[in-house]
């Protein structure tokens, strides 16, 4: 289920941080629990900006942006036991 999806003109903290703080307070509006998981494109630039609003989320790397790590690096995957780990 996708909570929300909006284009950021930036992809700033501050852009960023205020997205997830007004979807965080539409879930507790409508009396429902922080999600357990998202997945983003660019997971090292984001985590820790989600993990502000959002303190117990698990954040991953979209499939097709793993898939694309893999191919690209082949046996060098700079994120191959990151990303095997999660």
């Amino acid at each position: 289920m996708s909570l929300h999806q909006q284009f950021c003109q930036t992809g700033s903290p501050n852009e960023i941080t205020e997205l997830l703080a007004g979807v965080k307070s539409r879930l507790n509006l409508m009396g429902v629990p922080d999600p357990l998981m998202v997945t983003v494109d660019n997971c090292c630039h984001v985590r820790n900006f989600i993990l502000g609003v959002f303190a117990n989320i698990k954040v991953l790397l979209d499939v097709h942006h793993f898939i694309m790590r893999c191919v690209v690096y082949d046996t060098v995957c700079v994120v191959r036991s990151a990303s095997l780990h999660e």
